[in-house]
């Protein structure tokens, strides 16, 4: 009896056990990457550079945009990170500040956008950004981010490897 109660014990904690340690495995998104499909939007737009440590990911397009050559950095920890720049016409400020988290081997970046200077009725909003890794070995880089209507806009781009 008290070997029955092992093995059913076992055959509960186990699986659990496995799926904790699935759950830890972090995706390595380090590499160069070039559009594949989708629409080029940032932080890579159409191909761009991750490096990638134990502390934070850094996200650099080749996009010969100057508003958008500054790297974006990401911290692992949940430490906010800021990154300002101008709009087009150059009469805004955009600050965007970010929290990146991991949930599986997937990286989600919340990013808080604000705008100084906007003479519009959205001076705020909160986007979501999710990176991840296909069976095929794809970056699939997904943003998230409400429109002027009030419904929710979902971009979705796929980069390979150079």
């Amino acid at each position: 009896m008290r070997n029955v109660l092992l093995w059913l014990l076992a055959a509960v904690l186990f699986p659990v056990a496995g799926s904790q340690s699935l759950a830890q495995v972090k995706a390595d998104f380090a590499g160069q990457w070039e559009l594949l499909e989708g629409i080029p939007d940032s932080p890579l737009f159409r191909d761009g550079r991750i490096e990638q440590d134990a502390g934070t990911i850094t996200l650099t397009t080749t996009t010969p945009n100057p508003l958008f050559r500054e790297p974006r950095v990401f911290r692992f920890d949940g430490t906010e990170t800021t990154y300002t720049h101008r709009n087009v016409r150059g009469d805004e400020t955009w600050v965007l500040v970010s929290t990146a988290r991991w949930i599986g081997a997937a990286l989600h970046v919340t990013t808080v956008t604000t705008r100084s200077g906007a003479q519009t009725f959205i001076p705020a909003w909160e986007s979501l950004m999710t990176l991840s890794i296909d069976d095929a070995g794809r970056l699939v880089l997904v943003r998230t981010e409400p429109t002027v209507q009030g419904t929710l806009a979902t971009i979705r781009a796929v980069y390979r490897k150079k």
